[in-house]
């Protein structure tokens, strides 16, 4: 009788039976990756780096890792996705919001200061002015053209284009 396996009644072998392995910490610290050793300071960096408004390209020159490992990371480690997605959404909010506000034109008060030359010398008061700035165009252009693009796209296709083809028949021609 063998000892690897696991017989039935009438001792004939059912499954073989593998041994396992000890696996040593030298080989687990082996095994590991640049992300599984140090995954706290990656999402956290990740996030903060995307909360100030740096890009894919930025963030991984933050983080010291290449594009390809990025992109990596984010499909196999799912609270590292999820860090960048949190980082980037109040500052795409905060984008959202000023391009919206270009479209529309806005009041801004501007403080200034006002010199007044007196008898008893100079002397600094503050004034508050208001300045309107206009609707931009180019930004409500980039707003329809995101929001509506069936609408407001530069190209435009035609339905009503048909293949036509004419046979000229040289005899008829009187050459």
């Amino acid at each position: 009788m063998e000892q690897n396996r696991i017989f039935d009644k009438d001792e004939k072998p059912l499954v073989k039976r593998e041994r396992r392995r000890t696996v040593t910490s030298a080989e687990t610290k082996a095994n590991q990756t640049k992300y599984t050793k140090n995954a706290l300071f990656y999402i956290n960096k990740a996030r903060e780096l995307a909360e100030k408004g740096y890009g894919d390209r930025d963030i991984c020159k933050g983080l010291g890792i290449s594009m390809q490992t990025y992109y990596n990371w984010q499909k196999k480690y799912i609270e590292f996705r999820d860090a960048i997605l949190e980082g980037k959404e109040p500052i795409d909010h905060e984008v959202e919001n000023a391009l919206f506000k270009k479209t529309q034109g806005y009041w801004v008060d501007i403080e200034e200061d006002i010199i007044v030359d007196g008898p008893n010398g100079s002397t600094t008061t503050k004034k508050i002015a208001k300045k309107y700035y206009a609707p931009d165009t180019i930004a409500c252009i980039f707003w329809l053209k995101n929001r509506q693009p069936e609408k407001w796209r530069d190209k435009i296709e035609n339905a009503n284009v048909a293949n036509v083809t004419i046979n000229v028949d040289k005899t008829d021609m009187n050459l």
